[in-house]
Parts: structure tokens; C-alpha cells; sequence
């Protein structure tokens, strides 16, 4: 009976100091994203909300348009993605691109494009030689937990582009994510 006490008196022990770690890493974590929102505000208080009238991309000349808009205009690729972070909650890199895509292009038109331009009953529209667009996608995904590189978006747009057929009949009616197989 007294080795009991004294193994459940250690575990006792391990346990609590556990939890002042937890709770230590806690504090430092809730300081931080308190002086993150102060920087956040005072940077929307000098900043003032850029008025971006964006219409969905719908035909191959909206797309080339948007996508040397991105590459010319400084100002407009940073109002875009500021309108863009503002409307993303999500924290994974893939559901923060795929909202961004959808966001940005109506699905019916994303169905009719394939990464290199081939397709099989005639030509397509060609997605991967729009490096702003995939430039853009790169800085939309990525986010203080997580840094994205060329080839992770480029392997996000060609599973997309793959399935883009089956998501444009989709209604809608609840909200599409990334499914990500956890390994162990």
C-alpha cells in the first residue's frame, strides 16, 4: 500500500509539473498574440482599407489580365492580398489557397483550365505558365506557421485541376476543404 501512495505521489508530481509547463507556454503564447493584435490594429489604423471592387475571374482574358496586374502592379497585388487575408481564417496552407481560389475564380471556368494547356477535346487553358498567379498563391498560402514553396503549390493546383471538373458541379452547400492523410 505505501509503494503505492509514493508511485502515485511521483506521478502526482510529473503531472503538475506538466501542467505549470502547459500553462507557462499558455501565458507566453496569449502574450504574443495580444501584442500581435496591437501591431495588427495600429497597421489597419494607418493603413486605410483598400476599396477593391473584385469580380470573380470568369474567361482566359480576365485571367491574363489578373495575372500581369499582379506582375506590373505593386499596389494592386498588395490590395488584393490584403483583401483576401481579411476574408482567409484558415490556418493549413492548402484550405487557405483553396478558399483564395475560390474566391478569385468561379469554378466553371477553373474546370476549363489544366496545368500545361492540353486537353482532350481541344486546347485548354494553360494554368502553370501564370507564375504571378502561382507567385500570389505562394504568399496567399503561406502564413506565420507555415512558409510555402513552388513545388507545394504547384502539386496543390495540379490535384485541383485534376478534380476541377466534379467541384464546378458542386452546389455549394457546405464548405470545401483539404483532407490530409495523418500519418503515425
Amino acid at each position: 500500500m505505501r509503494k503505492e501512495i509514493e508511485h502515485i505521489s511521483i506521478r502526482l508530481g510529473r503531472v503538475e509539473k506538466k501542467v505549470g509547463i502547459s500553462l507557462a507556454t499558455l501565458e507566453t503564447v496569449k502574450d504574443g498574440m495580444i501584442m500581435d493584435d496591437g501591431v495588427s490594429e495600429s497597421e489597419n489604423s494607418s493603413s486605410p482599407e483598400p476599396s477593391l471592387d473584385f469580380k470573380r475571374i470568369s474567361n482566359e482574358e480576365e485571367f491574363t489580365e489578373f495575372d500581369a496586374k499582379l506582375g506590373s502592379d505593386a499596389e494592386y497585388y498588395a490590395n488584393v492580398k490584403k483583401w483576401l487575408t481579411k476574408q482567409i481564417h484558415e490556418t493549413d496552407p492548402d484550405n487557405r489557397m483553396l478558399v483564395a481560389m475560390d474566391l478569385i475564380m468561379e469554378r466553371t471556368f477553373f474546370a476549363e483550365c489544366t496545368w500545361t494547356g492540353a486537353g482532350s477535346p481541344g486546347r485548354k487553358i494553360a494554368f502553370g505558365i501564370r507564375t504571378n498567379v502561382l507567385r500570389f498563391f505562394r504568399d496567399i498560402g503561406s502564413s506565420k506557421v507555415a512558409s510555402l514553396n513552388e513545388k507545394i503549390v504547384t502539386n496543390f493546383f495540379r490535384k485541383k485541376l485534376n478534380h476541377a471538373k466534379r467541384r464546378a458541379k458542386i452546389q455549394g452547400t457546405r464548405k470545401s476543404v483539404c483532407h490530409k492523410i495523418r500519418r503515425t
